[in-house]
């Protein structure tokens, strides 16, 4: 996939996100968007996030806590 095509999936997914998640992915977003990573990987791993966030919300069993420990130093902040 291409990094315009990773962004809009990653846009799709976050709709379906809960509200609490999507907050705290979004925080997410951005810190890697930003940063020095370069911005197809940022892009490929964001969307891995956001597949299992929106995935394990959907079923009821995935919060903010199991997210932040998926996310595995990817960006300093949450926790």
């Amino acid at each position: 996939m291409t990094t315009r095509e990773l962004i809009k999936e990653n846009n799709r997914l976050r709709e379906q996100m809960t509200p609490a998640n999507r907050d705290f992915y979004e925080d997410i977003v951005v810190y890697v968007r930003v940063s020095r990573a370069e911005q197809l990987r940022g892009e490929q791993r964001l969307l891995e996030l956001a597949h299992e966030v929106a995935g394990g919300a959907a079923k009821g069993n995935f919060g903010i806590r199991a997210f932040w420990r998926r996310c595995g130093g990817l960006c300093p902040i949450g926790g």
